[in-house]
């Protein structure tokens, strides 16, 4: 049996110290840690998979409400061939990408490696898709180049 406790600990000073987090790392009501990037945002789950094994997961929802297409599962699939180690999958109306990390054998590298991972690919691909199925919303619309502009 895995301890998630534990687990918790080293990924909080993980993203700590790999400057993922501004101050301390704090896990919300699941235990989750919360990480924007860009227009997106992803969790750090530390936990235990199905067989009692420690687990972290790195996930990010990259849109919400988008309806079920063949143009999004062909795109979905390209995802899926084209990044290692990284899974995409819509599930109940949102296209989330994640990734699974044995806790056991989890380097700070590693982990920051695939936090850059998930939340980079997230921040490329949701205009992408967006625009290729004509649906679904970001967590956080990206601000224009000129907003801190004034108009005098």
């Amino acid at each position: 049996m895995a301890n998630v406790e534990m687990i918790r600990a080293f990924v909080a000073r993980v993203l700590e110290d790999g400057g993922l987090v501004e101050g301390r790392a704090e896990p919300d009501s699941d235990g989750d840690f919360q990480i924007r990037q860009g227009s997106s945002l992803y969790w750090v789950s530390p936990g235990q998979a199905g067989d009692e094994s420690g687990l972290v997961q790195v996930f990010g929802i990259v849109l919400e409400d988008v309806p079920l297409s063949r143009k999004l599962l062909i795109a979905v699939n390209e995802i899926n061939r084209d990044y290692l180690w990284v899974r995409c999958f819509w599930h109940e109306r949102r296209l989330t990408l994640a990734r699974d990390l044995a806790a056991d054998s989890l380097t700070a590298e590693a982990l920051i490696g695939a936090c850059a991972q998930i939340g980079h690919i997230a921040d490329e691909q949701d205009d992408k898709f967006k625009a290729l199925i004509g649906a679904g919303r970001t967590a956080f619309e990206d601000e224009p180049d000129d907003a801190d502009s004034v108009e005098v």
